[in-house]
Parts: C-alpha cells; structure tokens; sequence
C-alpha cells in the first residue's frame, strides 16, 4: 500500500503528550509509515492482518498504541522493533492464536499489556520472557484452558492480571508463581470448579481476589495459603452450599467477602471465625430464611452486612451477640420482612445509633412484606402493645 504525504500530514496532530499518528477505521491491511516524531499510535479498527519486521522502526518516542479490531493472527518479537520507547500496547479483539517465546521481549518499557478478547488457548512458558517491566497483563475473553508451570516467572514487577472469561476449570498451585507483586487477580467468569491447596502461596501481597461466577463448590482454609494480605475476596455466583467453622483461617487482613447468590441456605456463628477485621459481608441471595442468635458476633467490625433478596420474614434481637459493632449498616431489601412486635429492637437500637436498617447499600428502607403500601417508618410495629 502507497501512503501519500498528504494522508501523513492528515493523520499526525499535535495533542497534550506530543505527536497522535491517528488513523482508525480507514480500511488498512498494512501498518504506514509512521512519523519519527510520533508519540502515540491509534490504528484500531482496520484490517491488518500481518507486522512486518520494521513496520515501526522509527517510533523511538511512541509511548502508546492501539491495535485492537484488528485481523491480526500471531504476535511475534520482530513486529515491534524500533518501539524502545512504548509503554502501553492494546492488541484487543484481533483473531490471535500464537503468541511466539518472547514476542515482547524487544519491548524494554512495557508496562502494560492487553491482549482481551482474542484466539489464545494457552499460556505458554516462555510467551512473557523478557517483558520484565510489565505491571499489568490482560488477558480476559480468551479461550484459555491452560496455564504451564512458570508461565509468568519472569514478570516479577506484574501487579494486575486479568483472566475473566476463559476457559480454565481449575488452578494448579504452579499456575501464579514467579509472581511476587502480584496484588489483583481477576478469575471471574470462567469454569473454575477446583482450587488446589497453595495456588497463591507465592503471590504474598495479592490484596484482591475475584472468583465469581465460575463452579467453584467447596471451599477449604488450604486455598488460602500464604496470602494473609489479602483484603477483597469475590465468590459470587458459585455453587457453594456450606461453609465450615475454619475456612477463612489466615484472611485476618480481610476487609470484604461476598458470597453473593450461592445456594448456601443457612448460616450461623461459626461459619465467620477468624474474620474479626471484615468490614463488609455480601450474603445476598443464598436462600437463608432465618438468622440464629450470634450469628454476626465474630464480626466485631463489621460495616455493612447485605441480606437482600433472600427469604427472611424476621430477625432476632441477638444476631450481633452481647458485643456489638460499633455501627452497622444492615441492608434488607427484597425480603418478605413482617413488620410487627418482633422486630420492635430494631427501633430502639436506631436510636442509640450503632444499628442503621437499610434496603439496599446505605439508601432508602425495607418494604413490609404484611403493608406493601406504606413506607417502613410509617408502619406501626406494636411496639406499644408490648
């Protein structure tokens, strides 16, 4: 393809950080000549299909380029000699099924890395080797079933990685090693139904781990194997039907686990040891009707508890036991809750101000399941009867 001076003086302006070379939805099938003073690269939305060797050997300043939709089918090293420079590479939405041993090792300064929504099928040793400066890798959309052992050993400063929507259906405990910075791992929306004892005890500093809506049906204190730090842990939308008194045993740093839509069906005290330090509980539509006495007392304090959309027509004075939180907002929307006499604590507690009675997050009030029609605060409780 012959590209005209005139459609690189059309396709180069002048922004904020430098020289844009912007050329999106053109009906491309090869790269153009790009401009030496060009810093960032926009190309998405054409049909390039291959990279040659070169293609971008005079964009030593580019610190940034898009490739996404695009009909690219391989990735390899040589297509981005002369990008000493380049710090961010979006490669989404192509047809990628290969990604060659070293394919961004020629790339000293990246950063981060995004190849969603493509052909990959495994993660192989070597595709990463060299991409020392990566910090955040994305890979979500892929139909990954497989990660090799050492996959990601060099990648040392890597601190986010994505891998929502794939095809894994179970983590291996070499799959994150060589990961010590690791602190956000997204698993999400796959088909996950295993964990193996130790599968993050390299990731020390992983602070947030998201597990939902994979098939994930038991749970043990061995999954969670030296990462003590870990402070957000997603497991909505699972299979989850029990939890046992030990399983969140070394989660001390805990501050927010939601269990939301699994079908659990009953909860008690000792389902909540060793979560002293939990700040929010999301047990929203796992089928409970009723809440015994105590059940919340392992969570001194705890902040926010979300119950909507589960079956509960009541609760007990003493689901918090003797040592109460110092306030809590208790979320209970979507629950066929009969306002009477029973639930008369819930307003004297109000009033000394640690309890707050919401229906959905921090806004508005339950409905009464027996006077649908009437605001919550309106309804009269027979508090005065008893």
């Amino acid at each position: 393809m012959c590209v005209s001076d005139t459609f690189l003086a059309t396709s180069l302006l002048q922004g904020a950080a430098g020289y844009v070379f912007r050329e999106t939805d053109a009906g491309l099938v090869e790269v153009p000549p790009i401009p030496p003073e060009t810093t960032q690269i926009f190309l998405q939305g054409n049909e390039i299909r291959h990279i040659e060797p070169g293609a971008f050997s005079g964009a030593s300043k580019c610190f940034i380029m898009f490739l996404n939709d695009n009909m690219l089918t391989e990735v390899r090293a040589d297509m981005w000699g002369g990008l000493s420079s380049l710090s961010s590479l979006y490669i989404e939405s192509n047809d990628i099924s290969e990604v060659a041993p070293g394919a961004f090792s020629s790339l000293p300064k990246l950063k981060y890395l995004s190849l969603k929504d493509n052909s990959i099928t495994q993660i192989d040793q070597g595709m990463f080797t060299g991409a020392h400066a990566l910090v955040q890798l994305t890979l979500d959309d892929n139909p990954i079933t497989d990660i090799e052992q050492s996959s990601f050993s060099q990648l040392a400063d890597l601190t986010t990685l994505n891998m929502a929507n794939t095809d894994l259906s179970a983590l291996r405990a070499h799959m994150f090693e060589g990961l010590p910075s690791l602190s956000f791992l997204n698993v999400q929306g796959c088909e996950i139904s295993s964990i193996d004892p130790g599968t993050f005890s390299q990731n020390p500093l992983l602070a947030s781990l998201r597990l939902s809506e994979n098939e994930i049906s038991h749970i043990d204190n061995s999954m969670w194997q030296g990462i003590s730090s870990l402070y957000y842990l997603y497991l909505d939308n699972n299979n989850i039907q029990s939890l046992s008194g030990d399983m969140w045993h070394g989660l001390n740093k805990l501050n927010t686990l939601s269990l939301e839509a699994n079908p659990i069906n009953y909860i008690s005290e000792q389902m909540w040891n060793g979560l002293s330090g939990l700040k929010v509980l999301n047990i929203r539509d796992i089928g409970i009707s009723y809440i015994p006495p105590n059940t919340f007392a392992p969570l001194r304090n705890v902040h926010e508890i979300h119950l909507q959309d589960n079956r509960i027509e009541s609760l007990n004075e003493n689901i918090f036991g003797s040592d109460r939180p110092e306030k809590v907002h208790l979320a209970l929307g979507w629950n066929p809750i009969q306002c009477d006499s029973r639930l008369c604590w819930i307003e004297e507690v109000e009033g000394e101000g640690w309890l707050v009675v919401t229906s959905s997050d921090t806004n508005g009030r339950p409905t009464c399941a027996n006077a649908p029609s009437s605001a919550w605060d309106d309804v009269d409780f027979g508090c005065n009867e008893v």
